[in-house]
């Protein structure tokens, strides 16, 4: 998954991102900070209505999301989990 991006949700930064696995996955519930990737014109719109609606309450949610769901104890327990079954078989 990529890191960067959540290191910037736990930083409370503003999130827009291109539309793409990995990124959706981290971002479903936040669709509005997503555009599809390669389109210039979605980004352009992205970041007016960032500049327009911005919301502190985003920025929270976003560091939440982070908190629930990739938090560094259930990574390692994921990843303990798959190296576990690979060992198994």
């Amino acid at each position: 998954c990529p890191v960067s991006l959540l290191e910037a949700m736990s930083s409370g930064l503003l999130i827009i991102a291109s539309d793409i696995p990995g990124v959706r996955d981290i971002l479903k519930s936040f669709p509005d900070s997503m555009f599809p990737a390669g389109n210039v014109e979605g980004l352009y719109q992205k970041i007016s209505l960032l500049l327009q609606d911005y919301k502190q309450e985003n920025r929270n949610n976003y560091r939440l999301r982070v908190e629930q769901f990739y938090s560094i104890h259930r990574e390692v327990d994921q990843h303990q989990s798959i190296y576990e079954k690979c060992l198994n078989r």
